[in-house]
């Protein structure tokens, strides 16, 4: 079975060097240094039902025609990778 996107560019690398150099970028820009510090994680809850627990890949069947329960778990992915680069960021600040 061929790898997904997200996991061929896990599998090279890109996304941690992707994080890295973001994390180099924001840490040198002055101005930004307060602003991160106040930023905290965005919690995401649901009130019926069970999130997707991130894990670091997404598999979307049909690009031209993702379902909800897809989406929904790009955007679990998605807030999980941003939560790790502001606490990176923080780190450096």
């Amino acid at each position: 079975m061929p790898l997904s996107l997200a996991a061929q560019l896990n599998q090279q690398g890109i996304v941690n060097q992707a994080a890295a150099k973001i994390v180099q970028v924001a840490s040198n820009a002055l101005g930004l240094k307060t602003a991160v510090v106040a930023t905290t994680p965005l919690t995401v809850t649901a009130t019926t039902g069970t999130l997707p627990t991130p894990d670091g890949s997404v598999t979307i069947a049909n690009a031209a025609t993702p379902t909800v329960v897809e989406l929904q778990e790009f955007c679990v992915e998605l807030n999980n990778k941003i939560n790790v680069l502001t606490t990176a960021i923080k780190a450096q600040v």
